[in-house]
């Protein structure tokens, strides 16, 4: 009997956990309170984003490193709701190239309007660093409570219309990328530092990275603009498109040095790019 009643116990507290994990949670916004419209600003303006980035190694800075800032803005959902699960659009993005100092600048854009029914949360904006030889790093504003006290910010970075990177002015390590060579696991968005656990480099990883890539180019596709700032649909992806033009270029190289590069399709419109390019003087 005293069995039966743990078991019935231990029932009852999980399905209370996936009740609260599917009503509460969504209600709250990045600092843990649930979202107050009111609050949200009218506008929104995006700061200049500035680093360095080396090799972890060597410490020496790393030229020719493609920096991609991408922001997207989320779907608020019901009424009320900042629906963190909800749809997110891609609604510009920024590339840079390391100069031989390692440095990169990312520019300042705005102010927009912001789009009825959308928000930026604190995760604002993503930035990927890659480079043929590195393992590629995936950096964002890590938006819970605890990640951004530890940090020392203490506004409420959701209701800010001046929106910054954590990471600006931040030296940036990428790890060499040697197929057979141990490469230390990094997560960023909690520590910053490297976690002990090694994984040996395989061709199979290095083609997870460009699958990687590839995702953002439908990231890109997918910014359905029309209905977040009025561009017409058939002009704002082209625009965004040639944003990309150099992590296009380093993507297609290596995919052609893959087993099996038609794998690796990217939309059509990218795919015209890249012919452009190629035709290039």
């Amino acid at each position: 009997m005293v069995t039966i009643n743990i078991k019935t116990n231990k029932l009852t507290i999980l399905i209370i956990f996936i009740l609260f994990c599917m009503t509460i949670l969504p209600l709250r916004d990045a600092f843990g309170f649930i979202l107050d419209p009111s609050k949200l600003p009218d506008e929104y303006s995006f700061t200049e984003i500035k680093g360095t980035v080396i090799d972890a190694e060597t410490k020496k800075p790393i030229e020719g490193v493609v920096v991609v800032a991408l922001w997207k803005i989320n779907w608020l959902g019901r009424p009320g709701v900042y629906y963190e699960g909800g749809t997110a659009k891609v609604i510009h993005a920024e590339e840079a190239v390391t100069d031989k100092n390692g440095k990169y600048t990312i520019p300042a854009w705005g102010p927009i309007k912001r789009p009825k029914e959308w928000a930026f949360n604190g995760a604002d904006p993503s930035i990927e660093f890659f480079k043929p030889g590195y393992s590629g790093e995936r950096l964002s504003n890590y938006f819970w409570l605890s990640s951004w006290v530890s940090r020392g910010i203490k506004e409420n970075y959701t209701y800010s219309k001046i929106r910054k990177s954590y990471w600006d002015g931040k030296v940036i390590d990428l790890e060499p990328f040697i197929i057979g060579k141990k490469i230390p696991i990094k997560d960023r968005y909690y520590t910053k530092e490297r976690i002990k656990r090694y994984v040996i480099a395989t061709q199979h990883m290095w083609e997870s990275e460009l699958d990687f890539i590839r995702g953002i180019f439908y990231q890109i596709e997918d910014a359905d603009k029309k209905e977040i700032n009025e561009i017409p649909i058939e002009l704002a992806p082209y625009i965004e498109t040639r944003k990309v033009k150099n992590l296009l270029k380093v993507f297609a190289e290596e995919r052609e040095k893959t087993s099996k590069p038609l794998l690796y399709d990217i939309p059509q419109r990218f795919e015209d790019y890249l012919r452009e390019i190629k035709n290039e003087k």
